[in-house]
């Protein structure tokens, strides 16, 4: 156990209510928030600078910088990982890490890859028939893989993973899942979130509808059986499609296209943000807040119907069609 499950463990033997994201102050408090507020600004949430950290949640009662504050700002560098394993989990033959950003960028990165690169389309041949079939149903992962990042105890400070076998996928997330009574009710979707503020900001950004309806659509694709509750961690274990048995298949990769323009999107709209907030921006300062390149930021740019520069390469400024 670590330290803090250990903390967590002896406060439930005293009957304390167990701290959370919201109680605990963050180890880093020189924080900030470009990323977290261009989401809200794609959705339109409106806030007042002077009230921002008031507004959501990020502070202890002592007015510090909390846990969730961490989680959404730019400076949130704990490992997510994507891990491949030869066979049953005895070799371990890739490791992928996201980090070093807001809690929903990497929510949204760790899809993108996996819609991208892991969730390919096998194509049969039956009686001269074609029919594409994806590696596993992506519905269940999505719901799957948000619960995972909303409803994981970082009271623990412990991370939600994806664990990648040979014939399925394990996503892992920490804390007990969703302080339910039962397996039975936690499977209906009775919402019960451990992380209600974070849960909160997820709704507003269109991340989640707290129905409680993903954990019904991963049962009614694959069954109970999926779900493996520990003392303090939740697997949800998602079987690969089987390929059908005297036919021909290749893998083919064409959901790839499909996350290349939605990430191409979203880097448009955090330029387009920045712009805005500072329309004499220079290049190289645009790519050094988004992380890429100030060559992929040009041709961001080139290809952009919404980016305008107006006047002359020194002095000008952009301007940005709504």
């Amino acid at each position: 156990m670590t330290v803090d499950e250990i903390k967590k463990r002896f406060m439930a033997t005293l009957k304390l209510e167990p701290l959370t994201i919201t109680d605990m102050k963050s180890l880093k408090q020189k924080l900030t928030f470009k990323v977290f507020k261009i989401y809200l600004y794609e959705q339109g949430v409106a806030y007042d600078d002077n009230t921002f950290a008031e507004t959501f949640n990020l502070l202890t009662p002592n007015g510090q910088y909390n846990e969730m504050a961490y989680l959404l700002s730019d400076q949130f560098d704990e490992s997510i990982k994507v891990c491949r394993f030869k066979g049953d989990g005895g070799n371990l033959v890739m490791r992928k890490e996201f980090g070093n950003d807001c809690i929903f960028k990497i929510y949204y990165d760790v899809l993108n890859y996996m819609q991208s690169q892991e969730n390919i389309v096998r194509t049969y041949f039956v009686h001269g028939q074609r029919r594409d079939e994806y590696l596993y149903e992506e519905v269940a992962f999505v719901e799957a893989w948000k619960n995972a990042i909303l409803h994981n105890d970082y009271a623990m400070r412990q991370y939600p993973q994806i664990y990648l076998y040979d014939d399925r996928l394990e996503i892992m997330s920490h804390g007990y899942p969703l302080k339910y009574d039962t397996l039975d009710e936690f499977i209906r979707g009775v919402s019960r979130p451990i992380n209600v503020p974070l849960s909160k900001i997820a709704i507003n950004l269109d991340i989640t509808d707290q129905t409680g309806k993903g954990n019904k659509d991963i049962v009614r694709i694959y069954g109970k059986d999926v779900f493996d509750i520990l003392d303090n961690t939740l697997i949800v274990k998602i079987p690969y499609n089987e390929p059908q048995n005297g036919t021909q298949y290749v893998a083919q990769n064409v959901a790839q296209n499909v996350a290349q323009n939605v990430a191409q999107s979203s880097m448009e709209q955090r330029v387009i943000v920045l712009m805005k907030d500072n329309p004499r921006i220079k290049r190289q300062e645009i790519a050094d807040n988004i992380g890429v390149s100030k060559k992929t930021i040009e041709r961001l740019i080139k290809k952009s119907d919404r980016i305008k520069y107006v006047g002359p390469s020194k002095g000008g400024h952009w301007e940005v069609k709504e």
